[in-house]
């Protein structure tokens, strides 16, 4: 099966400096340069158009500078959050403690080796793809907590049911308007079921944790008083929002 490429974002006000960057990387058969801007306003447009996988960007530039760039990245959550790897002839040690600050993953000084930048890139995209495992794998076990704590059954089918529907969901919020056409059906497939199953064995997971589980932790996930059981979609939901404050900063 053919390596799929790593697809480079370039950001800096210099054409000759992008030239020479699509130049070096256009060498590469494992790099596709997708695009390029010479401002960071620009930049985050078209960032959030491209979903790259690496962005190679100036810190001086004009209308919003690298920081500012960093800085918008690093505040909202990203379905696919880029590598940063930042490029800059400023060699203060100020500058690039914040650039690390703001969410940069690596720094290289003007001028530098080809090469190297071509090295660093392969590897910062390593480094990435083996931090998701490790983060998909603790956020699994967050979820199992909180159930845990909720008091459901694990011998329950909709016990993992409901975890891998809450990791669709918190990997993509628009999926919980899509439960029954997206969401259970990717189940189902994994599971080697039907989507009904599923809905059904997760329905009757909540249940029976609304009536024998942990009032307290209901409560305090749902809402003190609250009686009435949750559809699948409410429930899926409340546990999302309540993981999510605590798992957000994972994703940075």
């Amino acid at each position: 099966m053919q390596e799929s490429k790593i697809r480079v974002v370039i950001v800096d006000d210099s054409i000759e400096v992008t030239y020479l960057l699509k130049s070096f990387l256009m060498k590469c058969t494992y790099i596709e340069v997708i695009g390029n801007a010479m401002d960071g306003t620009k930049a985050i447009q078209l960032i959030n158009y491209l979903l790259p996988d690496v962005v190679i960007m100036d810190i001086v530039m004009p209308e919003l500078d690298g920081l500012g760039v960093l800085e918008y990245f690093n505040s909202v959550k990203l379905n696919k959050r880029p590598v940063f790897l930042v490029l800059t002839a400023l060699g203060l040690s100020n500058i690039t403690k914040m650039a690390v600050e703001a969410g940069a993953d690596y720094i290289m000084l003007k001028p530098f080796d080809p090469e190297t930048l071509i090295a660093r890139i392969r590897k910062l995209m390593e480094s990435k793809e083996d931090k998701n495992i490790i983060l998909q794998d603790n956020l699994g076990k967050r979820i199992q907590c909180v159930f845990r704590d909720l008091g459901i059954p694990e011998n329950l089918k909709g016990y993992n049911y409901l975890i891998e529907a809450i990791k669709i969901v918190l990997e993509d919020l628009k999926n919980i308007n899509s439960i029954t056409k997206t969401v259970y059906p990717a189940i189902a497939q994994i599971n080697d079921t039907t989507a009904m199953r599923v809905e059904k064995a997760i329905r009757n997971t909540i249940e029976i944790t609304w009536t024998r589980g942990n009032l307290e932790k209901i409560g305090e996930i749902f809402g003190k008083g609250t009686k009435m059981r949750p559809t699948n979609t409410e429930f899926i939901a409340g546990i999302y929002e309540y993981i999510n404050k605590e798992t957000r900063s994972w994703y940075y």
